[in-house]
């Protein structure tokens, strides 16, 4: 005879065998974890290193580049980043670029 007893038990059982299954972390999920926290502890040392790079005015970055494109006889960028110093620069590092932009022509 059938036991529908038997057979209702046994199903609890593999159903949770299932649900537990589902529930528990997979391999997958615990790389994915550790890669999030080793991404993570990379993004502190980084911004601990380069901390310095908050300070450097822009502006002055691109003047010094332009001098070096003028060294190197790259004139067409050299002139593109000097007028990009002379629209945005304070007033000192528009004076240096435009006698750099004088040296080009």
């Amino acid at each position: 005879m059938f036991n529908d007893n038997i057979l209702e038990n046994n199903d609890l059982a593999d159903d949770n065998a299932i649900i537990d299954s589902v529930t528990a972390e997979t391999p997958v999920e615990a790389e994915a974890k550790d890669a999030v926290e080793a991404e993570d502890g990379f993004s502190l040392r980084f911004a601990e290193n380069f901390d310095f790079v908050k300070s450097l005015d822009s502006n002055q970055v691109t003047l010094d580049l332009a001098n070096q494109y003028l060294q190197l006889g790259e004139y067409d960028s050299a002139k593109r980043l000097l007028n990009e110093v002379i629209a945005q620069g304070n007033s000192e590092q528009q004076s240096q670029a435009q006698l750099l932009l004088e040296r080009t022509a």
